[in-house]
């Protein structure tokens, strides 16, 4: 049986979706305020934040956590920062230009089943305002880059703001010198735009297109 699922509960904000789940769902709540949906992840979109009094958002941006065993509390995951600063205490609040998230995640399945280490590398990229961005990062396995941590943003009418990031899923452990291969490339590469279809392009309600320049 296929569902749709609405949660509309977590850190106050009632009454705004969080999250939605088109497919086979059994959720239930778990440490953090985040959702089990029959494996052991979690996401949060991007589209809200934690509103303080001086209207700043605390974050406001997607991020997630993999699997419990990559968090450092519930598992043995190592949270690293591109200034090579460990754990959350040290990192919590303070700028970086990337963030890794690596440890044991299981494998396989029966008599096979055995832990690998894997890891994921949150990168912003430096032509974004604010780089290098303030991280809000947990020790119970998720990690964001919040824009907005110790002041708000306001974009006027008629103006835009594009904020560039990039998840790097990587084999073995953080690398602090791959991940400064990553950001150099992720850096040198052109974004991208959207737009809409022309009349000839049918069945189509967007259009993304690589740039052909940074």
């Amino acid at each position: 049986m296929r569902s749709r699922l609405w949660l509309r509960k977590l850190a106050g904000l009632t009454g705004r979706t969080i999250r939605s789940v088109t497919g086979p769902s059994s959720p239930r709540s778990v440490h953090g305020g985040g959702y089990r949906a029959g494996d052991p992840s979690i996401l949060r979109p991007g589209r809200w934040g934690w509103p303080g009094g001086d209207g700043k958002t605390t974050s406001d941006h997607s991020r997630g956590s993999s699997r419990a065993t990559l968090s450092s509390y519930f598992g043995g995951g190592i949270i690293t920062n591109s200034e090579g600063t460990v754990g959350e205490p040290a990192i919590f609040g303070k700028p970086a230009r990337w963030m890794d998230y690596s440890g044991p995640v299981a494998v396989g399945m029966g008599p096979s089943r055995h832990a690998v280490t894997e890891g994921i590398t949150y990168f912003d990229h430096p032509s974004n305002p604010r780089h290098p961005v303030n991280w809000h990062v947990r020790e119970d396995g998720w990690m964001g880059a919040a824009f907005c941590l110790n002041e708000g943003h306001t974009i006027e009418p008629g103006q835009s703001l594009t904020l560039r990031y990039l998840l790097h899923t990587h084999a073995g452990a953080y690398e602090a010198a791959k991940a400064e291969a990553v950001f150099k490339a992720f850096g040198e590469r052109p974004g991208f735009r959207i737009r809409k279809p022309e009349k000839d392009e049918k069945h189509r309600q967007y259009e993304v297109e690589r740039l052909l320049s940074p």
